[in-house]
């Protein structure tokens, strides 16, 4: 993928607005002076992509598209005696590939200019220690990959073996030469066994987050539970009358037929699970969620809520899946069936467990700075999003083989928590509430 060759806005994933962020600083230190490198595609941003478009006569929008990013890729040259922003910027990057000639000062000196030439000797560049376009786009494809598995090479792959070799979960000693041979493929392997992870020698971005020791990391599974189960979060099975009432209800439902149109009379295969989230045992209002797929038509992959106390479909929610590898596409279409909302988007199993993963993190971070009030409204609101969203993972696509078996469970939280729009986790928040 060449990186420079799609349109990042306030759509975009996080690293792709970070990786314009700090192109917008590399070009001019003055750049976003308050939120700096965020990764939030806020009116800061808009302002200073729409700065730089006018200055080099591009079309003024404030997204940065394939023009704005390729002008500001080439309109880049760091070079030594320099100093600012941009060269902090350079000397972190530096240092996220454990090239450490230098300190985080700003001050691109002798030290800075030999860890550029490491880099570009590594990387199969021109060694002249300038960080110019083909330096710097390396760096950016490298810190933003989200698969790296066997036959890669780089920066990025020496990155790998210096934390397999420094991490504390199982031993493991390889050589470090930046090459994605059989011996890194099999201590991924053994890392991933014992972090239990889906052991397939394939670095996505849970392993890359296990593996960063500084970095923050999600709840286990244990402790999923255990705060579940602190919001009064659980869920119960349903009897076979219940079942029925339900398979029927989602059948017979507008929504249902409009979602599978391309199917004459679509049904529900008889894999179908229906089950009853409790958000507190003294409320009267439950969620039944319905998760199946369609009858001779294994790609087409549904999950829906349902108020029970109303008999109503908040949400509709449907997997068109082309296959099961990190890279393969999945269509999700959403039906917020409360708001009349209808919500489309066509992206990778890898990207939708990033976000699942960011998505996780947000909220331990949010849980950790709301010490006092760990359930204050917003995490308690996420929580049930987010313990509804569970319990479709457990019960969707338990079919699926090879990378997606690890996935696509994960799709459905991810999907509840990060793709519905914010209403919709809010109206089923408040049928709790």
């Amino acid at each position: 993928m060449n990186i420079d060759n799609q349109s990042i806005n306030s759509n975009a994933a996080p690293r792709w607005i970070e990786m314009v962020q700090k192109q917008l600083i590399r070009e001019n230190p003055s750049a976003l002076p308050g939120y700096g490198v965020d990764g939030s595609y806020g009116p800061e941003t808009v302002e200073w992509v729409e700065k730089f478009q006018s200055r080099k006569g591009l079309a003024v929008d404030g997204n940065a598209g394939p023009n704005t990013l390729a002008t500001l890729r080439s309109a880049i040259d760091l070079l030594p005696g320099m100093d600012g922003r941009g060269i902090e910027l350079l000397q972190k990057d530096l240092l996220y590939f454990d090239i450490q000639q230098s300190t985080v000062d700003g001050s691109y000196g002798p030290k800075t200019e030999q860890g550029v030439k490491d880099f570009q000797f590594l990387n199969n560049l021109e060694v002249d220690g300038f960080a110019g376009p083909n330096t710097l786009k390396t760096m950016d494809k490298y810190i933003t990959d989200l698969i790296i598995q066997r036959g890669a090479n780089g920066s990025h792959v020496r990155r790998i073996q210096n934390q397999l070799n420094e991490q504390s979960e199982v031993a493991i000693s390889i050589a470090v030469d930046g090459s994605y041979g059989p011996g890194t493929k099999d201590a991924v392997e053994t890392f991933q066994s014992a972090v239990n992870l889906n052991p397939d020698g394939i670095v996505t971005p849970r392993t890359m987050n296990l593996l960063d020791l500084e970095a923050m990391h999600p709840y286990t599974d244990e402790e999923k539970q255990e705060r579940l189960e602190s919001a009064g979060i659980s869920s119960e099975t349903v009897s076979q009358t219940t079942k029925d009432k339900y398979i029927q209800l989602v059948e017979d439902s507008a929504v249902f037929a409009a979602s599978f149109s391309s199917v004459s009379l679509p049904k529900i295969s008889n894999d179908v699970s229906v089950v009853r989230v409790n958000a507190d045992t003294t409320l009267t209002d439950k969620i039944i969620t319905v998760s199946g797929q369609v009858e001779n038509n294994p790609n087409l992959n549904f999950y829906t809520h349902i108020d029970e106390h109303m008999d109503n479909i908040i949400t509709h929610n449907v997997f068109d899946i082309n296959g099961t590898r990190y890279s393969d596409l999945v269509k999700i279409t959403s039906y917020d069936v409360m708001n009349e909302e209808v919500e489309s988007t066509e992206t990778s199993w890898v990207e939708i467990d990033n976000s699942l993963l960011e998505t996780s993190l947000k909220y331990k971070r949010l849980e950790q700075e709301s010490v006092q009030t760990a359930f204050s409204r917003g995490y308690e609101q996420w929580a049930i999003c987010e313990g509804i969203g569970q319990i479709s993972c457990a019960i969707l696509l338990a079919g699926v083989a090879t990378a997606g078996a690890g996935i696509a469970c994960s799709a459905a939280w991810a999907f509840t928590t990060v793709v519905l729009s914010p209403d919709t986790c809010e109206n089923i928040y408040y049928l709790f509430d």
